[in-house]
């Protein structure tokens, strides 16, 4: 929320994407409180709701959030899970999202200034990317609910290729990021045989 409170200081919008329901409806619930922005201006968007609210839902995130939103409009936070990933030409300044295996961190990634926009507010004048670190336990990841969303082996390995990583650059890496997780036949990164994540 500090976060979040921080970035959206001078305006602007960001996409918050959990990996399951019930997450994202604990988040949205934890931003609400924090009132970072007005209530009108968080909007929750996950694939339980009723496909009529759904909808409705969605036509309100494209128009707030899609390629013909004006300034004016463009601002908030939505809290979803991987509903936005899903064919929507959506245009956010800053993203938060769980871990999630590579390629759709990849795919959540398109989601960040996708529009040529100069208006953007001078603290996301560049894309920004965060992705929330899984809890731990003795210095391994602990992936909880999510490894019933993804393969908990899919997780590690991406957790693995990304963990040293302070930027990406996109396209160029998108090739060697995705062979790193999934090809099985080798380690994404050089680990001790006594490593438990070997």
């Amino acid at each position: 929320a500090a976060t979040l409170r921080d970035a959206l200081a001078d305006g602007g919008c960001a996409a918050v994407l959990c990996n399951t329901v019930r997450r994202a409806q604990e988040v949205y619930q934890a931003l609400r409180e924090a009132a970072i922005v007005p209530d009108d201006d968080l909007i929750l968007f996950h694939a339980r709701y009723p496909q009529a609210w759904r909808a409705e839902i969605e036509d309100k995130v494209l128009g707030r959030f899609g390629k013909n939103a004006t300034p004016a409009i463009r601002r908030g936070i939505v809290v979803a899970t991987q509903v936005i990933e899903q064919s929507l030409d959506l245009d956010f300044d800053l993203m938060v999202t769980d871990l999630a295996p590579v390629d759709l961190i990849l795919q959540r990634a398109g989601r960040l200034h996708r529009h040529m926009r100069p208006d953007r507010p001078a603290r996301l004048r560049e894309p920004r990317l965060m992705l929330i670190e899984p809890r731990s336990a003795d210095d391994l990841p602990e992936w909880g609910s999510d490894a019933f969303v993804y393969e908990a082996y899919i997780l590690r390995r991406t957790w693995l290729v990304l963990r040293g990583l302070n930027q990406l650059v996109l396209p160029s890496q998108t090739q060697a990021l995705i062979e790193a997780v999934y090809d099985v036949d080798k380690l994404p990164v050089e680990l001790s045989p006594d490593d438990p994540q070997a």
